[in-house]
């Protein structure tokens, strides 16, 4: 494949929708509805599992590439220092919001999947994103620019 930069993955959809380019790795929300309507056909999903929104499409392990995941996230963050009990309190109530059914409809709707748990799970997934991706920038020998 040739890297065909683009300024952002708006002009990058639009590049594909308009057959300038023939791949596109993309988040899931930005892709989803061309997908539904037929513009767009996805081949694989980066996650370790298949997607609810789009249960029929594989993931990139299922079609040959074994141990892959990438994953995209959103997390919540404080500053260090913060007491414990605020932590607590935070995420009590983000995993309250993320369980209720209006919030759980929206995230499902846009093509995303609500993680939640504890402040322990959120930084043990962290650690190991960051030794797969060390271990992807040392392997391939990627520089920054």
């Amino acid at each position: 494949m040739t890297h065909v930069p683009f300024r952002g993955f708006g002009p990058a959809l639009i590049g594909l929708l308009r057959n300038d380019v023939n791949v596109l790795a993309s988040d899931i929300p930005g892709a989803l509805e061309h997908v539904r309507a037929g513009k767009l056909r996805a081949l694989a999903v980066t996650g370790s599992t298949r997607m609810p929104m789009l249960p029929e499409v594989p993931t990139v392990a299922e079609v040959g590439v074994p141990e892959y995941e990438g994953v995209g996230f959103l997390g919540i963050m404080v500053r260090a220092g913060t007491p414990r009990d605020v932590i607590d309190v935070l995420n009590r109530e983000i995993n309250r919001a993320l369980a209720s059914p209006e919030i759980a409809k929206h995230i499902a709707t846009n093509g995303l999947v609500a993680g939640g748990g504890t402040p322990e799970d959120f930084a043990a997934f962290l650690k190991r994103d960051k030794a797969i991706w060390t271990k992807v920038i040392a392997t391939g020998g990627i520089k920054a620019e």
